[in-house]
């Protein structure tokens, strides 16, 4: 559901790990911050400014605690405890962070200063005319080339078998969550750590059984040119 508007109120239950997500705003260097929960039993994304992260924060109701959320203009939200989850979960400020292939954990801001900044990224060393990084080979024998086609096939893979397992038991309706990309990154995780263990012909027996059984989808792609257009 989008923000809440003035003078409304809504009553949510925090999602089980007790995090919010921090997020760029897509107009301006700004950010937001949302919280996955359970409105009127339907599954929400309720989201905010920094005056909805202090309030929420400032009377936090626990990881799967209820509380209501009333936004009295666009500087002051009250929130009032209803039914107290786990208060030693949360609150969580977390981010994506490209770098990392996940979320990462924030220091909650200073309310009184300015909105937190997103992670620093690590500036990278400039290539030396005589070294081609990405082709030299590194301890395990396997160029960079061949281990980010590994891994893009495992992440392929993973996706295609989540997405699968999700319909199922979901039906069509369901969008990617937390627990979604979760289980994906474990899953690609153990994929190319098993696949990095195989020697290029086995590695290719693999990819053809694994495009056989799926129906050649995503996985096939996965195997070719690295691809850059995963939703997260």
């Amino acid at each position: 559901m989008p923000g809440l508007k003035d003078n409304q109120t809504i009553e949510l239950t925090v999602n089980k790990y007790g995090s919010i997500i921090q997020k760029k705003s897509r107009s301006g260097d700004g950010f937001y911050f949302m919280v996955e929960c359970d409105v009127d039993g339907r599954s929400q994304k309720v989201w905010g400014e920094m005056p909805f992260l202090k309030a929420l924060v400032n009377d936090w109701p626990g990881a799967e605690g209820t509380c209501t959320v009333e936004k009295l203009n666009s500087k002051r939200y009250d929130v009032t405890i209803t039914d107290p989850g786990d208060l030693d979960l949360g609150p969580d400020l977390k981010t994506w962070d490209d770098d990392e292939g996940g979320f990462v954990e924030l220091e909650m801001p200073d309310f009184n200063g300015p909105a937190p900044k997103q992670p620093k990224k690590a500036e990278k060393a400039p290539a030396k005319a005589n070294a081609s990084p990405a082709k030299q080979a590194p301890a395990s024998g396997k160029t960079a080339d061949d281990i980010a086609r590994r891994y893009n096939w495992a992440l392929g893979l993973s996706q295609r078998i989540w997405n699968q397992t999700f319909t199922k038991g979901l039906g069509d309706s369901w969008e990617p969550d937390n627990v979604y990309w979760e289980n994906v990154r474990a899953s690609a995780n153990s994929l190319f750590i098993e696949s990095s263990k195989l020697p290029e012909s086995a590695f290719q027996a693999a990819v053809a059984t694994a495009v056989e059984a799926l129906d050649g989808e995503v996985v096939e792609a996965a195997v070719g040119e690295n691809e850059d257009d995963l939703p997260f």
